[in-house]
């Protein structure tokens, strides 16, 4: 998990958010929709990954007191 640098507020002009560093790695994006070894997971791929973040969304936060909650109105 990256380091945060940073805690953005209203005062800053960008909203709430964080500052983290760097963590090394690659965007698959391109990879996953252009190279063909990926093509036979390409049209479930999308599902799988909305059902993992809707588990990690649908998590009980409460024993997390180092993620801050947001109303849905602020962004």
């Amino acid at each position: 998990m990256p380091h945060v640098k940073a805690g953005l507020d209203d005062a800053d002009g960008r909203g709430l958010g964080f500052v983290t560093e760097r963590v090394p790695g690659e965007v698959l994006g391109r990879k996953i929709n252009t190279e063909p070894r990926f093509a036979a997971v390409r049209h479930r791929l999308a599902a799988e990954c909305g059902t993992a973040l809707a588990r990690i969304h649908a998590m009980d936060a409460s024993g997390l007191p180092f993620l801050m909650h947001c109303p849905p109105d602020v962004h």
